[in-house]
């Protein structure tokens, strides 16, 4: 017995090092095959865009570790998405786009990056739109923004429609909505948000309107109108024909009447570009016995969105008011580019753009100063105060000099020249590795708010698109850590607007090198005021392998029985709302709940996004009591050795019982044990 068991123990031996060795034999092959197809990578490439409704599709060759999208060729200031997809996804509201595709080389900073060749204008999926000193009716439309769950909210944007002076906002209505059936899950890729577009219908009506008469169209009361044919002859016909006034004309410059002039219309609308600030209304009255004086004619000053023009013919028997709406088509101009950029001394690397942000500029050590000069390419834009401009004094190694526009429509641009001053020691040469911060991190006092993550790169010096919850701004924290212990890293004073992107500078000074400075721009938007959501309730709840749990969502206490042996729960449950977060007790690093010896309570706790509003539920964990088979064997022996004795004496036979025997019986089934286990 003992020799079978060892031959069983070799054989298994045996058997996993045959295994062992053909699974190492296995791995070399792979590993082979990896080298192989790894020696021919290719360079990756962008082959196609094409966009529809508010996802750009990216088409690309190669290998890829990922993709650059931002709005100016300028790669410092695009969003990186580490995939090696050859097809990305990114989703956009209207505007020009540039696109580059990353191959080897990102993950050390040494950025390999292929640029599309030309920008990719999208005007599939929406636009923010308001309008101001409303006083007619027409249709907007406004971005909406999906990051998951049931609902999508609006991007702010100011107030969607301001009544001018004498005015009041009579209907607001949404007449189309594209927001419906969206999904984060794009061919695969997880994006961070959607865009989509709603339209309103709006209408603003004078505060104390009133009715504007219609003039008559019938002959009979009009006769005088165009085709009325009258039968009136010498004097009789001035004593029995109404001589209502009415006009024969009607004409604006620049511009078209809508509808088509007509005699029995008495209301129009006229809708110019921006740029017209005046309008000239011409009008023609009727002659003969309806002859009037017309009033309201002439050049009319205009401002953004609608406004009624009131033109009147009247004479002694009657008067008529013809109304003219014109509406003059929201403009400011989004222009934040300079025309021209030039330095004192030295030259711009590259050669001046507009579309192009960040530029060297190398001078000797004995250039103390530097003016810098630029123009706008927008007379209706204009500089920042404090970065137009300007005479500059220079330090030795690196200056970042910042001039920054601003558009019509307050669109924020940040032109940089960094002028590097030669010295006689080290410092400049290694400027580009000094004064660097290795990391930005937002924080707020809550940690149940979801802040902004910013993909930080020490050598990207501004991060634009920054959004703050209105609800963290009590406890806003700008935490940053310099690359070199010993560099000093200032936070310039800031404030926060609600709605106005606002700079958030961050200084860094050189220990080694005092000359060498740079700085960190966060352009940062604080959002206002959201309702926060007070849902703590689970829309699931179910344990793996325990169909008698019945989920009912004003149920908070369960119950399971575990099964003989099972030690693992694994709980699933699902709130109703994407922002509540659960937390359960007890739980084990791959989510299961730990193992059990006995009776137990899942605890499940919910706190909603409010931070106050929260739901416990509780899971009761009862054990399967188990079967004690030794004292079960014994009372059916006991059992079956009564019954025999009760039959025997019943049929007539005594019973003698031989303790003796008894005894001996008992020692040698003990002694056969022993003897089984001695071997």
């Amino acid at each position: 017995m003992r020799k079978r068991i060892i031959n069983y123990v070799l054989l298994l031996i045996l058997s996993f090092s045959v295994f062992t060795v053909a699974k190492a034999k296995v791995n070399v092959v792979d590993n082979g095959y990896m080298i192989e197809r790894l020696a021919n990578v290719t360079h990756p490439n962008i082959t196609s865009i094409t966009s529809n409704d508010d996802l750009v599709t990216v088409k690309s060759t190669g290998t890829v570790l990922g993709y650059y999208y931002g709005t100016s060729p300028n790669l410092n200031s695009a969003t990186y998405t580490r995939t090696s997809s050859n097809t990305y996804y990114a989703a956009v509201k209207n505007g020009v786009y540039y696109f580059w595709v990353a191959g080897s080389g990102v993950s050390t900073g040494n950025v390999n990056a292929v640029m599309y060749s030309s920008g990719v204008r999208v005007t599939t999926s929406c636009t923010n739109q308001s309008v101001e000193n409303c006083s007619g009716s027409g249709n907007i439309e406004r971005c909406y923004v999906y990051t998951g769950g049931k609902s999508v909210s609006p991007e702010k944007s100011g107030t969607l429609v301001t009544p001018a002076s004498g005015y009041k906002l009579e209907s607001l209505k949404v007449s189309s909505n594209n927001c419906s059936n969206l999904s984060l899950n794009v061919g695969g890729q997880a994006l961070s948000r959607r865009y989509c577009k709603v339209v309103f219908a709006y209408q603003c009506v004078p505060i104390n309107a009133q009715p504007t008469p219609t003039p008559a169209n019938d002959c009979t009361t009009n006769p005088n109108a165009p085709g009325c044919k009258t039968t009136c002859s010498g004097c009789a016909c001035t004593n029995s024909c109404t001589t209502t006034p009415y006009l024969t004309g009607l004409s604006v410059s620049p511009g078209t009447l809508s509808p088509a002039f007509d005699t029995k219309n008495v209301a129009y609308s006229v809708v110019v570009d921006g740029s017209v600030e005046q309008i000239t209304i011409n009008a023609v009255g009727s002659r003969g016995s309806a002859a009037g004086t017309i009033t309201g004619t002439g050049t009319k000053n205009l401002s953004f969105g609608s406004q009624t023009f009131m033109i009147t013919i009247s004479n002694n028997a009657a008067s008529i008011n013809y109304a003219v709406t014109v509406t003059r088509e929201p403009y400011r101009s989004k222009d934040n580019t300079l025309s021209s950029l030039v330095v004192s001394n030295g030259e711009l690397s590259p050669a001046f753009d507009p579309s192009i942000n960040t530029y060297n500029v190398e001078v000797e050590n004995s250039v103390t100063s530097m003016n810098i000069a630029a123009t706008l390419n927008d007379e209706k834009a204009k500089f920042v105060d404090g970065f137009a401009p300007r005479d500059v004094e220079l330090a030795e190694g690196s200056n970042p000099i910042q001039i920054r526009t601003v558009s019509e429509s307050g669109d924020t641009n940040i032109y940089t020249v960094v002028v590097n001053r030669k010295g006689v020691d080290k410092c400049t040469l290694e400027a580009a590795n000094k004064a660097r911060l290795k990391q930005i991190i937002l924080s707020t006092k809550d940690e149940t708010i979801d802040m902004p993550v910013i993909d930080f790169n020490p050598d990207q010096l501004t991060y634009s698109g920054i959004e703050i919850p209105y609800n963290a701004k009590q406890g806003f924290k700008i935490d940053f850590a310099t690359e070199n212990e010993g560099d000093v890293a200032e936070l310039q004073d800031f404030s926060l607007k609600e709605n106005v992107e606002r700079s958030i500078v961050i200084k860094v000074t050189s220990r080694d090198c005092p000359s060498v400075v740079k700085e960190y721009t966060l352009l940062v938007t604080l959002l206002d005021e959201q309702s926060l959501d007070s849902n703590a309730i689970l829309s699931a709840l179910s344990v793996t392998g325990h169909p008698e749990l019945k989920f009912s969502k004003n149920v908070n206490t369960y119950a399971i029985t575990l099964k003989k042996n099972e030690t693992k729960v694994d709980v699933h449950e699902q709130a109703e709302s994407p922002t509540t977060k659960c937390t359960k007790d007890n739980i084990n690093s791959d989510g299961s709940y730990r193992k059990f010896s006995g009776p137990g309570v899942i605890t499940i706790t919910c706190v909603a996004q409010d931070g106050v509003t929260s739901e416990v539920y509780k899971i009761n964990v009862n054990k399967q009591k188990g079967t004690n088979m030794i004292l079960v064997i014994f009372i059916v022996i006991i059992i079956v050795a009564l019954l025999i004795y009760l039959v025997l004496r019943l049929l007539g036979y005594k019973i003698y019982f031989n303790f003796a025997m008894i005894g001996a019986f008992f020692r040698g089934i003990g002694e056969s044990i022993k003897r089984m286990f001695d071997r």
